[in-house]
């Protein structure tokens, strides 16, 4: 089997973020830098605030809660809108998986992000309700879980990569999940002066999303008649001790990202980068470090976009809504000709980056 047939390709992709319930309104939102930040009336900021600006999903409204008791919700439309790009729903209310092999892989927040707090069984029991209902969409087996904040994306999607080229599953269906439109979540953020409010100039607008994408081999999904929408050409994983209240010196990311350089054959071809900065000055301050180490490889033309100001912080749904993005972007711009590159930060250190590139 060729390079090429072996190369690993999007072929769907759904989402479900504040600017747009399906992927090809947020993608659109992104591309016309459209943003939905709203005063949210159930967290307040200070006394005599009506509420503290977010970016929550499109309507309806899914309200203050623990990101687990709108996952479902989050991640039904997504699930379908992917199945359905990658040509596998045929005339019938079921998708047809036509055989196949089908891993799950799912990106989600620490599970004690807030302070003094654990939800290992709150997720444990939202896995379990998951399964459920994939389940009901004929979509059964084993569900990989990947609970690292920002660089959890592109974690559960390196993984995924390297079992479809093991041969361990044909096809991976993998999902990222997030709502930081938690009181008691935000809360901690106020207090630790993460929140961007009108005291502080720089932090965190909340968002929350859903998003789904499938990824195969190019052989297949050419035996599928799928249409690639983009290829994972490379994807770098590390990490560095750091926390959320000390900057990190930008090694373990510029380690990614030169690793993704190299692994990629031509970092010239990439004129884009997606980045998951929010407003957090210590992630600004990593992000200096990396440009005036990393970017000097790029062409002179390259641009820097961080959908954050658009569809706010979406936390550990960024890796793959990022994918998403880039893939969908593809698909709807056929004359792209160049490759994006993704970089990932976490709270606690770890990093991931990754380069995309048109089929």
């Amino acid at each position: 089997m060729s390079k090429t047939e072996n190369a690993i390709v999007v072929t769907g992709v759904g989402m479900r973020t504040a600017v747009g319930n399906t992927a090809v309104q947020s993608c659109a939102a992104i591309r016309a830098s459209i943003s939905r930040l709203r005063e949210w009336p159930h967290f307040a900021t200070s006394d005599g605030e009506d509420g503290g600006f977010v970016a929550a999903a499109t309507q309806p409204d899914l309200g203050d809660g623990h990101w687990t008791e709108k996952a479902i919700e989050l991640l039904a439309q997504p699930t379908f809108e992917a199945l359905w790009q990658a040509k596998l729903f045929n005339l019938s209310p079921e998708p047809n998986m036509q055989g196949l092999q089908v891993r799950v892989y799912l990106s989600t927040p620490y599970s004690d992000r807030v302070s003094d707090d654990s939800d290992t069984e709150r997720i444990e029991a939202f896995v379990e309700e998951f399964k459920q209902f994939l389940a009901e969409q004929m979509l059964v087996g084993e569900i990989k879980v990947y609970p690292a904040g920002h660089a959890a994306g592109l974690m559960a999607i390196a993984q995924a990569c390297q079992d479809i080229a093991n041969h361990e599953t044909q096809m991976a269906l993998i999902y990222g999940i997030d709502s930081l439109l938690d009181a008691s979540y935000l809360q901690d953020l106020f207090n630790n002066g993460l929140l961007r409010t009108e005291q502080e100039s720089s932090g965190i607008i909340p968002g929350e999303a859903g998003v789904a994408i499938i990824i195969e081999s190019a052989a297949q999904a050419a035996r599928r008649s799928a249409t690639p929408l983009a290829t994972i050409r490379s994807i770098a994983l590390d990490a560095e001790a750091v926390d959320r209240t000390s900057a990190a010196t930008g090694e373990a990311l510029t380690r990614c990202i030169q690793n993704v350089f190299q692994a990629s054959g031509d970092p010239l071809k990439i004129n884009r980068v997606l980045v998951d900065l929010n407003g957090e000055r210590n992630r600004f301050l990593e992000w200096a470090t990396i440009e005036t180490r990393c970017m000097h490889a790029l062409p002179r033309h390259w641009q820097i976009q961080h959908p954050a100001d658009c569809w706010g912080d979406t936390g550990a749904a960024f890796g793959v809504l990022a994918v998403a993005l880039t893939a969908n972007n593809y698909a709807s711009m056929q004359s792209a000709a160049t490759g994006t590159l993704i970089c990932c930060s976490s709270m606690r250190g770890e990093r991931s980056a990754a380069a995309i590139f048109p089929v």
